[in-house]
């Protein structure tokens, strides 16, 4: 699998933390959760962009499910211990900083939503814009989400974060110093490559948990990442 250069440098600062534990066989297994979850949120994303005025935050807290979702697949790939409400306050304050930092977000957010009340062709372009919105934010909140590891772990392999004021800061730290608008670029691209391939066709059709975008097979009961109970409609 050829990794991006964005992620390709993230997961070489994450294996020198690691002190080289970060084999080829982990960094895949990432790669494809970071993609899985992308794609899954891209076509929640466009679900709800349908939604006349109100898709845009429809869009964004279905975005937010996934980007924890994402972080707690990723800890199970390298064996960190994390709780759920550490994951998504880890989410919340990155997506945060990713949409106050880069206010293109709020903008693509409040075109598509005034693209969704022209009927037909507003609503499909509104679609687009949120598919493509959904997409780029789990890939840098992933990004982002890596640099955060390599900061924090300990040679045990542990990481001590928390809904503390440190946490949050070394969070805006990364934000400030990393090209977020490389990071987005990157994720556009890939996007644009997961359409060209049929993996976004593919990811339509797919059956995923409404919580939190993972997917299942059919008999399945509960979601295997969030628990989920897969029976309720």
């Amino acid at each position: 699998m050829n990794i991006a250069p964005f992620l390709a440098k993230a997961f070489v600062e994450l294996d020198k933390a690691m002190q080289g534990t970060l084999n080829g066989t982990k960094i895949s297994c990432i790669s494809e959760t970071i993609s899985h979850y992308a794609l899954a949120s891209a076509v929640a994303s466009m679900l709800a962009a349908v939604i006349p005025g109100g898709g845009g935050l429809v869009a964004a807290l279905a975005q937010a499910g996934f980007v924890w979702a994402t972080y707690i697949k990723i800890n199970k790939t390298i064996g960190l211990s994390m709780s759920q409400e550490t994951a998504k306050f880890l989410g919340s304050a990155i997506v945060t900083n990713i949409v106050t930092g880069y206010g293109a977000l709020l903008v693509a957010h409040a075109l598509a939503g005034i693209l969704s009340l022209i009927p037909v062709a507003g609503s499909a372009l509104a679609a687009g814009a949120e598919a493509a919105i959904g997409y780029c934010l789990i890939y840098a909140a992933a990004y982002i989400y890596l640099k955060l590891i390599s900061r924090v772990i300990k040679p045990d392999g542990s990481i001590n974060v928390s809904d503390q004021d440190s946490t949050k800061k070394i969070i805006e730290e990364i934000m400030q110093r990393e090209d977020m608008k490389g990071v987005f670029k990157e994720g556009s691209r890939q996007f644009k490559e997961a359409k060209k391939n049929g993996e976004f066709e593919k990811a339509k059709n797919a059956k995923n948990c409404p919580e939190c975008g993972t997917a299942y097979t059919s008999g399945d009961h509960f979601c295997s990442v969030c628990g989920h109970d897969l029976t309720k409609k």
